[in-house]
């Protein structure tokens, strides 16, 4: 585990200004402090360039809509502070996550009294991951912990409120997971803390749709691309637990993780189940270098692959 006030950035945006993070920039009665009441977006940037920079500003409009409101500033702008906010920190490698909640207001759950939206950019360094992980697969957990209904409080919405996220993280931390994966009110597979998730079953890849209630990952969709592009079959649909243990290969997608193949499962009885032969499969192998490729030929990041 880093050191918090290790990794703490030298600057941060907020609202177009860069100032201290150890001084107050943000008000106690900011309504994403209050209430989460807000969505976010997390950025991968490589070497100085952010890495699907449009799909995440389409998808922070999307997510916006979805609770009221609009985007408060242009694509050209959201480029300019990601760059701004690497700068200051001086990171050409980094996470840049952005904030935007419905900002100051009265106490209470209406929200009239706001009259402007709260952004804010953080840079952090990124933390890479161990290379075992991508060499042996890592190990998930099914989580008791049900994932939020569409009908509630609708996951496709990158919201503020992450306590379900977190709780879950929680769970399958103590069962000696890396990641939790979460069933909907009916019981069917939508996605993991922070990611997305796959499996190669008879030669198809398959994953939950979208209307099991789940984010659109815009790391998911890149891999849909990939797959198509490598005429490997793609089903999207319900998927349940015992469809995942039957698998070849299971991999888990981010903007972090990127492809992180998962190796072994617990499953809702606390029994270890081994995915496939239990090593890397080769469509999780290929996958990442072909992600890894575009990330390349996007930011001039190289890798070794």
């Amino acid at each position: 585990m880093r050191n918090f006030k290790k990794t703490m950035p030298k600057k941060i945006w907020v609202n177009g200004r860069l100032v201290d993070p150890r001084r107050p920039a943000v008000s106690v009665f900011d309504r994403g402090f209050l209430y989460g009441d807000g969505v976010y977006e997390t950025i991968r940037v490589y070497d100085g360039k952010p890495f699907q920079l449009e799909p995440h500003f389409q998808r922070l409009a999307r997510s916006l809509r979805g609770i009221g409101m609009r985007v408060p500033f242009g694509r050209a702008v959201l480029g300019d502070a990601v760059a701004s906010v690497m700068a200051a920190n001086r990171l050409a490698d980094g996470v840049v996550r952005l904030t935007v909640t419905r900002g100051e207001g009265a106490l209470g759950f209406d929200p009239a009294s706001c009259r402007r939206p709260t952004v804010v950019l953080l840079a952090v360094p990124f933390a890479s991951h161990p290379a075992v992980h991508y060499e042996k697969g890592v190990r998930a957990v099914f989580v008791r912990l049900r994932r939020n209904a569409k009908n509630a409080l609708d996951p496709s919405i990158k919201s503020l409120n992450n306590l379900n996220n977190i709780l879950a993280k929680m769970e399958s931390m103590k069962k000696g997971g890396q990641e939790a994966l979460m069933l909907n009110q009916e019981g069917y597979l939508t996605e993991g803390t922070i990611s997305n998730i796959f499996f190669i079953s008879g030669g198809v890849l398959k994953t939950p749709s979208l209307d099991c209630g789940l984010l659109d990952g815009v790391t998911r969709s890149v891999v849909l691309s990939l797959a198509k592009r490598r005429s490997l079959a793609v089903w999207e649909g319900r998927c349940r637990p015992r469809h995942l243990f039957s698998a070849e290969e299971v991999f888990l997608t981010s903007t972090t993780l990127e492809v992180m193949p998962v190796t072994s499962v617990v499953d809702e009885q606390g029994r270890l189940r081994r995915i496939g032969s239990g090593q890397v499969g080769e469509w999780s192998g290929r996958l990442l270098r072909d992600y890894r490729r575009l990330i390349t030929k996007a930011t001039g990041k190289k890798f070794k692959i």
